[in-house]
């Protein structure tokens, strides 16, 4: 297997466009910098172009400087057909402090699968490191927002740990915002996310949405996360084909708040999971604090609205104590059809306005 200290994959200036093609520029803290700049410049690097574009062997790429992450988010091709013999290894902890104008790794444009395909579909290893102090803010043209835009088979992401990660997707509302990735439909591990999240719907403390066969296991959500709708402490939603979760936690406040004026209430709030359409759940547990700041339906401390004919829910658990004062409607261990559920709405004559966890 070849290592190289840093592979970046080549992109045409046909190719890079919109924001999804923006470099990150930053002053880089106890770094030394070049003399005549202090920034950081995603800039193509010498690279042995037949390992990049038509090799089928396995390559290993080491990413140990904000520099590395930051070229890596601005040039990975996604749809390189060789993008999965790719495996890159985080080798100590980064402090992204200062750097402004990351793009998410694997930016796309588009709402169809197709659009979705472009999705990282390489190996991350974090091996137990850290990235900290990350700021990701959307841009126009952006469909999903987080340090991976989107995890999309057979792409990996593994082992690691994002401390301090903002992400804002409010003044561009994109379709998922989440402090890992946007949107998975991969395979995620023993990864973990401290931060926070804000956006104004399909919004998780660790990811927008799961679909298509997802599978996420042993990760946990430490982020305070704001939304009108489809937010949860750890996952915004979980739509078709079954995606499975498994062994993961959710902690820190899930406020449901409007950010743009709307005919609608704020709606599918979870203190794990905003709205689950389709998936498994297994031995998942929700300590989020609820926070519920204006009329809302399909409010519940594990789940806020449930299609119960395709989810089920087994061995999962919320805190009590962190309910807030309102009635939950929750479900767990069983099934039942979705025309016998009736999710709770809140009135008017409901104590409940600026609701704060207990």
């Amino acid at each position: 297997m070849k290592k190289i200290k840093l592979l970046l994959i080549l992109l045409s200036a046909a190719v890079m466009f919109s924001a999804c093609s923006r470099t990150a520029e930053t002053p880089l803290q106890n770094e030394v910098q070049p003399a005549e700049t202090d920034e950081i410049t995603a800039v193509p690097q010498d690279t042995d172009e037949n390992i990049l574009v038509e090799s089928q062997q396995p390559v290993t790429v080491e990413i140990s400087t904000a520099e590395d992450l930051v070229n890596l988010s601005a040039n990975y091709i996604a749809s390189n057909a060789n993008a999965t013999q790719i495996t890159y290894v985080l080798t100590n902890d980064i402090d992204m402090s200062g750097v402004e104008g990351f793009t998410p790794v694997a930016c796309f444009s588009g709402y169809g699968a197709d659009d979705m395909g472009e999705g990282f579909t390489s190996t991350f290893d974090g091996q137990g490191y850290t990235i900290r102090n990350l700021t990701i803010t959307s841009e126009e043209n952006q469909s999903a927002v987080g340090l991976f835009a989107s995890v999309a088979k057979p792409g990996v992401v593994k082992n690691l740990n994002l401390e301090n990660i903002s992400v804002n997707s409010v003044e561009y509302p994109v379709a998922y915002t989440g402090g890992l990735a946007g949107l998975i439909y991969g395979t995620v591990t023993n990864c973990n996310v401290q931060g926070t999240v804000d956006a104004l719907s399909s919004a998780g403390g660790f990811a927008g949405d799961a679909l298509a066969n997802a599978y996420i296991d042993s990760c946990t959500a430490d982020v305070d996360i704001s939304g009108q709708s489809t937010i949860g402490g750890f996952i915004g939603s979980a739509s078709y084909n079954a995606p499975s979760l498994s062994n993961c936690a959710s902690f820190g406040t899930v406020t449901a708040k409007r950010y743009q004026e709307s005919e609608y209430q704020l709606n599918c709030i979870g203190g794990f999971v905003g709205l689950s359409v389709y998936g498994n759940f297994y031995s998942c547990h929700a300590q989020s604090n609820l926070v519920i700041t204006e009329a809302a339906r399909w409010v519940g401390s594990f789940a806020g609205n449930v299609f119960d004919d395709n989810v089920l829910i087994f061995d999962c658990s919320y805190s009590p104590a962190h309910a807030g004062n309102w009635d939950i409607i929750d479900a767990f261990n069983h099934k039942k059809t979705y025309g016998d559920y009736t999710p709770y709405v809140f009135t008017a004559d409901d104590n409940y306005t600026a609701a704060t966890a207990k």
